[in-house]
């Protein structure tokens, strides 16, 4: 079975928006490089197994950097919280 992948979202659309918090430009980051890592996906399904490794190793970043994300996000929020008491 043959698939093809694609995204509504292109590398420029997410660049280009407004003033941006870090959130957001942290998610566009993430975005950017899970974009950038679709040739290397399109490579592995057609069978190039050293695309598969470089699509591991991008995956095993940006699941750091939501972690990281995730947290920062939790430290606000609870900042937020200490301050409205």
């Amino acid at each position: 079975m043959n698939t093809q992948v694609t995204t509504d979202v292109t590398t420029d659309e997410v660049e280009t928006t407004e003033v941006a918090g870090a959130a957001v430009t942290q998610l566009r980051e993430l975005i950017n490089e899970l974009h950038a890592a679709s040739t290397d996906a399109e490579k592995f399904d057609r069978g190039v197994d050293s695309a598969g490794r470089r699509l591991r190793q991008v995956y095993m970043s940006v699941q750091k950097s939501c972690k990281d994300l995730r947290a920062s996000i939790q430290e606000t929020r609870n900042s937020r919280k200490a301050g409205t008491n």
